[in-house]
């Protein structure tokens, strides 16, 4: 990964960008839903609060076309600004009037707008890296986001511990969002160009290729496993503040359970870079949401009486996820022609958002009817459940290693 990043300068820039873009987006999700859990109290607040923040990328497919049409850097470059300005006036306006939930609900929903334009990063990363360095790029990313992470929670401990000040941290995120910015500004394109569609906008035609192609092979059934596990994503999402608050010591713990996360995304990154050549997908991908499912009931039982031991079986969950999520994206961008990247990725967010959607306002309800630990073991033996429904699936069960995927012609 370290050639890579000293010899390309692309992907240098690239991610850079994503590293500042991740501390600062990253800062505001996490600090605005404990914002939420800790000024109301209310679980269907914070339940409404994730609902805005994904109920937006329902809308994703729409922007597949746009994105796969025009100039990707450009689209990324007016994403990261409007994420800072959104942000900063959030900053300006703590000093002029207070804070109610309806702005804050406000925010969440112009962020979650921004978002639907991510799949342009996504889509960027093949046409500056070469295909067999794809595993290696998107390790990358989840290293340096590693560090940005913990940076990032150091920041918000700091502040959470200490003064307390709302409007430090985003001003702190704004910081971070500009500096994004202006490694936008240095990024150039990559070799999208000839995969450019037809002059003639034809949007239904180009969102029913996208459909096309989404459907096909193992791809399909990694679509619909994701969805359904974007349900029971954002009902733990909904009450992880809540299960922090009573087993990992409130505010302070619930940063520190971040910090362990980031640092597991490094470990995620180790493992894909042991077994990513060794083993064939299928087996990575099942193996580790078999493994993932059980690691988390195992945090679960353990957090409780030992926070430290718990801790590091957290970081263990985190990186068997990171490496389960790295072998899936690396397969569909070297599974699909670059030329449709922007299409399918908005029309699985589009996807992930609805089933996010209502995971969040079934978190809301759950989260008053059953005890929070309870919640957990049921996102946790999700994961078993999903991995046993992709055992069930011969395409799945035939998927080579990544290094022998064979990528889609246009159309096949």
């Amino acid at each position: 990964m370290l050639e890579l990043f000293m010899k390309n300068g692309k992907f240098r820039n690239y991610l850079l960008y994503q590293t500042f873009r991740g501390m600062g987006s990253g800062m505001f999700g996490l600090f605005i839903m404990w914002a939420v859990h800790e000024l109301y109290g209310n679980q269907m607040y914070t339940g409404i609060a994730v609902f805005l923040f994904g109920i937006p990328g329902v809308a994703s497919f729409i922007v597949g076309p746009f994105i796969d049409r025009h100039n990707r850097v450009a689209i990324i470059r007016i994403a990261c600004f409007a994420k800072f300005m959104v942000i900063g006036l959030m900053f300006v306006a703590l000093h002029f009037f207070t804070l109610s939930v309806l702005v804050i609900f406000a925010a969440i929903l112009a962020i979650g707008i921004i978002n639907m334009f991510n799949a342009a990063s996504a889509a960027y990363l093949p046409s500056i890296v070469d295909v067999q360095e794809l595993i290696a790029a998107n390790a990358g990313i989840n290293i340096f986001g590693m560090v940005a992470g913990l940076a990032m929670g150091g920041i918000l401990f700091f502040v959470l511990g200490g003064s307390g000040d709302i409007s430090a941290i985003f001003a702190i995120a704004a910081m971070f969002l500009f500096i994004a910015f202006g490694f936008t500004l240095q990024m150039r394109n990559g070799n999208e160009e000839k995969h450019k569609v037809a002059e003639k906008p034809n949007y239904l035609a180009e969102m029913k290729t996208g459909f096309f192609y989404l459907r096909k092979g193992a791809l399909a059934h990694f679509v619909i496993a994701l969805v359904v596990m974007s349900v029971f994503e954002d009902i733990q999402s909904v009450n992880w503040p809540l299960f922090s608050d009573l087993y990992a010591g409130g505010a302070q713990g619930y940063i520190v359970l971040m910090f362990v996360a980031m640092t597991g995304s490094i470990m995620g990154s180790f493992i894909i870079k042991q077994v990513g050549e060794k083993f064939s997908l299928s087996k990575i991908i099942i193996a580790g949401l078999f493994a993932s499912g059980l690691v988390m009931v195992a945090f679960i039982n353990i957090i409780p009486g030992d926070f430290s031991r718990g801790l590091l079986v957290y970081a263990l969950y985190i990186g068997i996820g990171s490496a389960v999520g790295i072998s899936i994206q690396s397969f569909r961008q070297k599974f699909l022609p670059e030329s449709v990247l922007g299409r399918v990725g908005t029309m699985t967010t589009t996807m992930y958002c609805i089933a996010g959607a209502v995971g969040a306002l079934l978190g809301g309800v759950v989260g008053t009817l059953l005890d929070v630990r309870t919640i957990m073991y049921i996102y946790a033996v999700s994961y078993i459940i999903i991995g046993l429904g992709l055992c069930l699936s011969k395409k799945v069960r035939q998927l080579p290693k990544l290094s022998d995927v064979v990528q889609l012609n246009d159309m096949q």
